[in-house]
């Protein structure tokens, strides 16, 4: 049977356009208007400024910038233009601080509480501001050339780069010894990735590698890793589990001086300023201030708030789905040998708390992953937990959880925004919440 010629799909036409730019989207790009109304997306566009696009299908091919905006700075990375990281560098100080404060503000307004009062933008300074862990890509090209950088907007494209303004120096200095490790692991053709975590005891290293390294590789893993004073060097491949290679020390990171030992792979916040931060709107900064509280900490991972909670005085159960910071938390509760907090191992999206073990409380924290916590909070709604605090690092599933909270009788008395993730189109925010008189 002959089988039917494919048809080609016509290339859509290319039309050439001049646009006023008349705000900002959430992905940072610049948003105005075709002819017919439609909505034409421009990245790296500010409010106010004049572009000329070619469009074709609805997409911008090319655009120049025909008049620029007062809102509008140079940045200063000489990567910007092709990393995907730090994509706001563009934004003067100001319009950068309400653009993020806003979206929280449009993210609340879609579920119904635009009456709520958002906070400035929170920025984090001084020391421990920059990241204390990063996730790069590694690929050595058909050529033998290894880069080492963020992949490019849009693109599995690896933008090389030799700094990286918003890590912190220790993890900056990596760089140009990585992408010599790089060129001795990869085979040309080859790609993987690197995620660095700066430990309060030392580097945690995790290379993600295409193969198993051999003897001889693994001979120079453990070089390098004595050679630049790695606590710990682990390797993976796929969705296997994490080897370790070497381990000179176990990573710790101390919260409210509690030493906890990470598991590889962790999740913690970006920056060490902002475990301090968060605590601090949270309202858990100072001891003394929940003397015999019953406290929940829900999707502790291993810890950030749990200690924070117990150093006020609370009585905490930790609650966690993640096997191994489940474990790294009983570890420093161990190690510290702490009364008044428990840790107990539990999908809350599968097994969120129910009101009648909910009612115990009078404090609920919560900090979920970018999809929210719908299941939990639906049971929390309906129960009699006085304060609520909530900490979210999605401002759409955030305004969600926080209108089913309203709905059930809760009152949202503040919202902050803070900044943990400098010049890219992510915003951290805090809540509490209280039970309505």
């Amino acid at each position: 049977m002959q089988k039917k010629a494919r048809r080609r799909k016509r290339p859509a036409p290319c039309r050439s356009i001049e646009i006023i730019i008349e705000g900002l989207g959430a992905r940072g790009d610049g948003v105005a208007r075709d002819d017919d109304g439609r909505p034409v997306h421009v990245p790296g566009a500010l409010p106010g400024e004049k572009w000329r696009a070619d469009l074709a299908g609805g997409k911008v091919l090319r655009a120049e910038m025909l008049r620029s905006s007062p809102l509008r700075r140079a940045p200063f990375c000489p990567h910007y233009q092709g990393c995907g990281g730090c994509r706001a560098q563009h934004l003067a100080e100001d319009f950068y601080g309400e653009w993020k404060r806003d979206m929280v503000r449009q993210a609340l307004s879609r579920a119904g509480l635009a009456m709520v009062d958002v906070a400035p933008l929170y920025r984090l300074r001084g020391e421990g501001a920059g990241r204390r862990r990063v996730e790069w890509a590694l690929l050595r090209d058909r050529a033998g050339q290894v880069k080492l950088g963020y992949r490019q907007r849009g693109s599995h494209h690896v933008v090389d780069i030799g700094e990286c303004a918003i890590v912190e120096a220790d993890i900056a200095a990596l760089i140009a010894p990585l992408k010599g490790l790089a060129a001795a692991l990869l085979q040309p053709g080859e790609q993987g990735g690197c995620r660095i975590t700066l430990s309060d005891s030392g580097t945690d290293l995790l290379l993600k590698l295409p193969r198993l390294p051999d003897l001889e590789e693994r001979e120079r893993l453990t070089a390098f890793a004595r050679a630049r004073d790695c606590a710990r060097l682990c390797v993976q491949t796929g969705a296997e589990m994490p080897e370790t290679v070497l381990q000179q020390r176990q990573p710790l990171v101390r919260f409210c001086g509690v030493a906890v030992p990470i598991p590889p792979d962790c999740f913690l916040q970006a920056s060490r300023a902002a475990d301090r931060v968060l605590a601090e709107l949270a309202g858990l900064s100072s001891a003394g201030g929940r003397e015999g509280t019953m406290a929940a900490d829900l999707f502790s991972g291993v810890g950030t708030f749990s200690f924070a909670l117990h150093r006020a005085g609370a009585r905490v159960l930790a609650c966690e789905a993640d096997e191994a910071a489940v474990a790294a938390m009983q570890a420093g509760i161990n190690r510290a040998q702490l009364g008044n907090i428990a840790v107990s191992r539990r999908d809350l999206f599968r097994q969120p708390l129910l009101v009648d073990e909910l009612n115990r409380f009078s404090c609920v924290l919560f900090d979920p992953p970018r999809a929210g916590a719908r299941e939990q909070v639906e049971t929390l709604a309906a129960s009699k937990v006085a304060e609520v605090i909530a900490i979210s690092c999605n401002p759409a599933s955030f305004a969600r959880d926080m209108a089913i909270l309203v709905g059930g009788g809760y009152r949202l008395e503040r919202v902050v925004p803070v900044d943990q993730f400098p010049y890219s189109r992510h915003v951290e925010v805090v809540a509490r919440l209280s039970r309505g008189a």
